[in-house]
């Protein structure tokens, strides 16, 4: 259960330790919700229904502002927000900091960003690019674990190996990346007390996102170990770019011709099982279900928000989405909340015609001028929209 008390005295000890230069998170409001409540910390005034409570602000429910552990704004100031319900104190404060840092990263490095729609398209089903970025968190293991230059030069090789197979706009997606969330990790870590680490085996071949969390936080890590100096300049340049001249006279640390091998087997071994298991997840998804929601429209909808660390790429323009996406267009919006959904998109995966929820009950519909569809995990309201009811399922079309 959430105390707000120990919570605002673990979150002001981790505040104590050395995270970033300029970062002073006891001056970045946070929102945190418990599952029952919100509560307000480091904020001068949140608005009703917000009352004060010894050190800090709570309301009943959840904070509109609040959709994951993430950030957001509360009358006009930016907010971190986390969603506690089912964290010990310890790792919400810890998170809180993270969110912090994100917020920060806003004011400070506000060029700090990164196109997720490049995410939609990056080839995961290339067995030399899995191979090259194993091969790669091998390097930075080593280096990280024995301080070793020459396994960061050995890295570098290896991404500059991988990348020349990749398209420019992943390579920015992915660097891009490193430094947003790599340094929030970096700056968690700190937190936290934890040693940076990377696997030597790396990450599953669908798990581009958290494999470029891990590898962005090594590089910054490494950056401070051999090239402090340069941390000043990661606002202009990527981590491990900026490891280059220190690096390019190290002994170089060759990888065997059997690991190489060995790698690209593992990989498309990896490829093959990935494809099979997509395929049984989308069968998965209209096996069982209690209450199914099936909503289409005729002109594409705007994906407006997703989750990208709780989404599945499917094939034929289909998402997974397990914890949360928005849906708009100019007559009306739906959001789905911790409940499972599937997209179908257009040749851009971002212009949706068809979605299915499943909820573990019926909604409650009003049907008028604005048909509105409400569930605690799902919200729709649209001018334009037909309803039918169907056995365990609802039908909403969305007129032109």
């Amino acid at each position: 259960m959430f105390d707000p008390e120990t919570f605002q005295s673990t979150f002001l000890e981790l505040t104590r330790k050395p995270l970033w230069a300029g970062f002073a998170p006891l001056e970045i409001p946070l929102l945190i919700w418990d599952g029952n409540r919100t509560y307000a910390f480091n904020h001068p005034n949140p608005p009703p229904p917000f009352e004060a409570e010894w050190d800090w602000y709570v309301m009943e429910g959840r904070a509109e502002t609040i959709i994951g552990n993430s950030s957001g704004t509360l009358e006009f100031l930016p907010v971190a927000t986390v969603m506690a319900a089912n964290l010990e104190t310890a790792d919400a404060a810890a998170i809180a900091i993270h969110e912090a840092f994100h917020v920060f990263q806003g004011m400070q490095y506000p060029l700090w960003t990164t196109n997720e729609l490049d995410a939609l398209t990056y080839p995961l089903f290339d067995i030399d690019v899995l191979a090259l970025r194993r091969i790669e968190s091998r390097a930075l293991s080593k280096a990280l674990a024995l301080q070793d230059l020459g396994w960061v030069r050995a890295a570098l090789k290896a991404r500059a190996s991988r990348y020349a197979k990749l398209a420019e706009k992943h390579r920015i997606y992915e660097r891009e990346l490193e430094r947003l969330e790599g340094s929030a990790y970096f700056v968690e870590g700190r937190a936290r007390g934890e040693a940076t680490t990377i696997a030597e085996e790396d990450f599953p071949a669908s798990q581009i996102r958290a494999r470029t969390y891990a590898s962005g936080r090594a590089w910054i890590e490494l950056l401070t170990r051999f090239a402090p100096q340069s941390l000043r300049d990661l606002n202009k340049e990527y981590a491990d770019v900026l490891l280059r001249p220190v690096a390019k006279s190290a002994p170089e640390r060759p990888l065997t011709f059997a690991i190489l091998e060995y790698e690209r087997e593992r990989a498309a071994q990896d490829i093959a099982a990935l494809q099979a298991q997509q395929a049984a997840n989308r069968a998965e998804f209209f096996d069982g279900f209690d209450f199914l929601l099936e909503i289409n429209s005729r002109i594409p909808l705007q994906a407006q928000g997703f989750d990208p660390m709780n989404m599945q790429i499917l094939e034929n323009n289909e998402m997974i989405h397990s914890r949360y996406v928005r849906l708009a267009d100019a007559n009306g919006s739906l959001e789905v909340l911790s409940a499972p959904s599937l997209t179908i998109g257009t040749e851009n995966p971002m212009h949706i015609t068809q979605i299915f929820v499943k909820l573990p009950n019926p909604p409650s519909v009003n049907r008028g001028q604005v048909l509105r569809v409400q569930h605690e995990k799902f919200k729709l309201e649209w001018k334009n929209a037909q309803l039918e009811l169907l056995d365990r399922a609802m039908r909403i079309t969305i007129e032109d």
